[in-house]
């Protein structure tokens, strides 16, 4: 009997989920060593930093943050946890984080960050995510933004093979805003209100790019030169938006 409850014991821990989890988050296994933790209508910082501590010792695949409305993510409320992707759904902050850096503790850990539908009121700040040295993956949908400015030259050092800012209210790019991001593979505008697009945009020479989405924006016509000097482009969207 006791080797038993051993065993059950160490198999809880293997799986993750092995204590009881505190409200606003829960913990899911969805494999062996693999679990999923959703915080779900957070409103008070201190109480979502007390429910995360439960699961310091998780291997975390997914965090999911859903429906909350908090002044801000404090910069290390993750400190401790181990999270490979977040996703930052349906949520209302004043800031994104209380510091000149987000997400610390997640530096390494940290591959894939998707925020969806979610206002930042202070507006996007590209610094707070400069030391994500692990994040490969950066997915917006429904997010505020409205401009993409030169300060997302913050993150082009980051090892960013994904870049996808969608579905929002993007009308204005700087002249070389994506100049700088060498090792980019994928970068998705798509369903914006992109007026025109410049050669200067990208890296030159783009060597890495594979596919560019700039369907259902107000581009009417592309540069002669847009395309020169990207040697790995296969792929290019360019749908446009319909009235």
């Amino acid at each position: 009997m006791i080797v038993f409850l051993w065993s059950i014991s160490m198999l809880s821990v293997a799986l993750g989920c092995y204590q009881e989890p505190i409200p606003p988050c829960s913990c899911r296994s969805i494999s062996f060593h693999t679990t999923e933790i959703t915080c779900k209508d957070a409103t008070e910082i201190e109480q979502l930093q007390i429910s995360l501590n439960k699961f310091q010792e998780s291997p975390i695949q997914t965090l999911y943050i859903m429906d909350s409305s908090l002044q801000y993510l404090p910069s290390k409320i993750f400190s401790g946890l181990n999270v490979e992707k977040l996703h930052i759904v349906n949520c209302t902050f004043n800031a994104l984080t209380d510091s000149d850096v987000a997400f610390v503790g997640l530096e390494k850990s940290l591959k894939n960050l998707i925020v969806q539908e979610t206002t930042i009121y202070s507006g996007w700040n590209w610094q707070h995510l400069q030391k994500l040295t692990g994040l490969t993956e950066i997915r917006t949908i429904k997010s505020g933004l409205g401009e993409i400015d030169s300060d997302i030259a913050e993150i082009s050092l980051l090892d960013l093979y994904s870049l996808q800012l969608t579905q929002d209210l993007i009308s204005y790019i700087d002249d070389r805003a994506f100049a700088r991001f060498i090792k980019l593979k994928v970068l998705s505008l798509k369903r914006n209100l992109i007026p025109e697009v410049k050669r200067s945009m990208f890296p030159n020479p783009a060597t890495s790019l594979i596919q560019i989405n700039l369907g259902h924006n107000k581009i009417e016509e592309l540069p002669g030169d847009i395309f020169i000097n990207m040697p790995s482009l296969v792929s290019v969207l360019l749908g446009k938006i319909t009235s």
